[in-house]
């Protein structure tokens, strides 16, 4: 404890901001679930990246249901699942999510699971096309 009362406000700021600071770098050191989830991803642990990436899809994260519509398009750890594919794709490409409008487009260009829709196709291509996505700007 300080003794010399006019030296208590800094011991307590110094004592504030050590705590923040530790506080703050053992939060910053850890890797987040979509880290953990896209190494097990690369890594080809796709039973993993399933079990990590579902519940970021659920909640939203665009990039995370992009990843999960390749894993069922692709047979990444599941079964070819077109459906599931395609609804994970319209709910990030519908965020604005380009790598998802894009797989979209192909998959309404070659009719996979759905009819072939050139304009439906078009219009996923263009969404991606304006945020500068090269694959879509050639299917124009």
């Amino acid at each position: 404890m300080v003794k010399n009362k006019s030296l208590r406000p800094l011991f307590l700021l110094k004592k504030n901001l050590t705590l923040l600071l530790l506080v703050f770098l053992t939060s910053c050191g850890g890797k987040s679930e979509f880290d953990l989830a896209q190494e097990a991803f690369q890594a080809g642990d796709y039973a993993t990246a399933l079990v990590k990436f579902t519940p970021l899809a659920k909640s939203g994260d665009a990039k995370a249901q992009y990843i999960l519509g390749l894993m069922y398009e692709r047979e990444y750890g599941v079964g070819q699942d077109y459906a599931a594919a395609i609804k994970w794709y319209l709910k990030a490409a519908d965020q604005g999510l380009a790598e998802a409008q894009i797989r979209l487009a192909q998959i309404y260009i070659k009719g996979v699971s759905v009819p072939r829709d050139y304009w439906e196709a078009m219009k996923w291509s263009r969404l991606a096309a304006i945020q500068g996505n090269a694959e879509a700007e050639t299917n124009i």
